[in-house]
């Protein structure tokens, strides 16, 4: 399944399924987890299978430091700021060296444009820009969780441009789901895989 799966993924996805699992791309279901989307509607980390604790802390822990990167967004503040709101939620978590890259980046002609929300950019962010929110913990081979949204910078603040739950999405790990099968969220809602 879970190849089925990274062949609905973009090319910079694929990456993030091998730095979770190493040295296979068929993993144990009940330890799985991946990365998918479209940039319309940001992308979410979607686990196959059964979750343990570990995992459900990384998801929270990255779910909070996307919030606390959404607060600190506004004119004026600095593109690391954000990044860095983001950043110590996943240090305070004791995941910070598994935070392994830049927090989002501009989007406007390109998908990955100058300025980038990072530790190093200290553009100035003005009403109108939109870029990602990207925060992740990738620690390979034991858990892996990214969530990432499009903002908005408004003069009231961050606005999120898509509406895609943040609640943890599971998908039975059974080898005979694949592409365009449903499969229940732990909401209980469906969720089509086949787009």
């Amino acid at each position: 399944m879970l190849n089925r799966l990274v062949s609905q993924i973009q090319p910079h996805r694929a990456a993030a399924v091998g730095a979770m699992f190493p040295n296979t791309m068929t993993p144990n279901p009940e330890k799985s987890a991946t990365d998918i989307g479209k940039h319309t509607i940001g992308f979410r980390t979607v686990a196959i299978g059964d979750t343990n604790d570990e995992f459900d802390r990384v998801y929270d822990a990255v779910i909070s430091a996307q919030a606390a990167g959404l607060a600190a967004v506004k004119p004026g503040a600095l593109a690391c700021e954000v990044d860095a709101a983001c950043r110590q939620v996943i240090v305070d978590a004791g995941y910070g060296a598994w935070f392994r890259h830049r927090t989002g980046h501009c989007i406007g002609l390109d998908v990955h444009e100058y300025p980038f929300i990072s530790e190093e950019d200290e553009t100035p962010l003005e009403a109108g820009m939109t870029f990602t929110i990207e925060p992740s913990i990738f620690w390979p081979g034991r858990v892996g969780v990214r969530i990432e949204d499009i903002v908005l910078v408004t003069e009231a603040g961050g606005v999120k441009l898509n509406d895609y739950s943040e609640e943890l999405v599971a998908v039975d790990g059974s080898p005979s789901l694949g592409r365009g099968d449903t499969a229940a969220s732990s909401s209980g809602s469906w969720c089509n895989h086949g787009e």
